[in-house]
């Protein structure tokens, strides 16, 4: 196989990393980690069901199918730990919800996650209509993972470049013979390699909190969520934005993480930090993987969702690059060339 440079050492590049090293595969990554902080920002949820309409992840089973295997080793390998198994707990708006909540968790799939009813026994958490029980779902510290691959690739012998990759240097590489696996995030939209209508990249915010009235036993989730870090801290998130497509807090987000989190919390709180990214999307909200041109391949666009399917699909991929077998065409890069 040709020499591999990675380009972005994100959820995405940090995950085919790991599975290259796992192959024996050497490889360069090169990175400049202050042009996006998406991954860093993320909330690493490893959830395989859309739960605003309970619909299912689009190869969720697959999905789900890797990810104990692929963290715990890497958790093993690194002697990190990042990732969480959970529960969450869904504050029902309605009625309606309930009554959808009980038709979907009969169904063969979302039986395993989707679980029974409780009771709001929280004084400050305002739940009239009760919580929906959800098992079977994580979430991983996504800068604990990506802090244990840097260690791993120094005492792996994989190099690591902080450098601005740009355009330009692609065509360069290409023609040294390098094969090329860009994993650069919504960067990409920039380089106008794919479509314009590939991309539907968001800008996200969260808010990191310390309030006492919270649970530390799961997570909750309404129209935000509440991820415990331990000590009474919390990761709270996410708004959608398709403006102003960069890593900067902005004050109207702050303020809708604050309205949206005092809906369902009355208690008090401080927050202690406030950070943006923004995701990869695609149009048709699905991965781009597959071949861009010779000696350039792309692994990319999975939004909000890499850390459920970052480990699959990088399997995936590494499986069509080393026997050539095809990839699946929801998610091959063809849809779009």
């Amino acid at each position: 196989m040709k020499d591999i440079i990675i380009v972005g050492r994100g959820l995405a590049g940090a995950t085919l990393s790991f599975q290259l090293l796992a192959k024996g595969i050497k490889h360069h990554i090169v990175d400049q980690p202050s042009l996006s902080s998406s991954s860093k920002v993320a909330a690493g949820l490893v959830n395989p069901i859309v739960l605003k309409r309970l619909k299912m992840v689009q190869g969720a089973h697959e999905f789900m199918t890797h990810i104990p295997s692929f963290y715990q080793a890497k958790e093993v390998l690194t002697g990190f730990k990042f990732y969480h198994e959970s529960t969450v707990r869904h504050i029902f708006a309605n009625t309606g919800e309930i009554n959808l909540w009980e038709e979907k968790k009969d169904n063969v799939f979302h039986s395993q996650f989707l679980k029974g009813f409780v009771q709001n026994t929280n004084p400050y958490l305002l739940a009239p209509h009760g919580l929906g029980v959800m098992e079977g779902i994580g979430w991983l510290d996504t800068n604990s993972f990506l802090n244990a691959h840097r260690f791993f690739c120094a005492n792996n012998g994989i190099s690591i470049t902080e450098k601005t990759f740009k355009k330009n240097d692609l065509s360069t590489l290409v023609e040294s013979g390098h094969l090329i696996i860009l994993c650069n995030g919504h960067l990409l939209k920039d380089w106008e390699v794919l479509p314009e209508n590939a991309f539907a990249p968001t800008r996200g915010e969260v808010m990191t909190i310390e309030a006492d009235g919270l649970s530390e036993d799961n997570i909750l989730h309404s129209s935000i969520f509440a991820i415990p870090l331990g000590e009474k801290q919390f990761k709270v998130g996410a708004t959608y934005h398709w403006d102003k497509l960069n890593d900067m807090p902005t004050d109207d987000g702050i303020e809708r993480l604050r309205t949206d989190l005092e809906k369902v919390y009355s208690g008090k709180y401080k927050i202690i930090n406030h950070q943006a990214g923004v995701r990869p999307n695609t149009k048709d909200r699905k991965p781009i993987i597959g071949k861009l041109k010779d000696n350039v391949m792309v692994f990319n666009g999975m939004g909000s969702r890499a850390a459920l399917m970052a480990p699959q699909l990088s399997n995936i991929l590494l499986d069509y690059l080393t026997t050539g077998n095809p990839l699946p065409s929801e998610y091959n890069i063809d849809r779009f060339l």
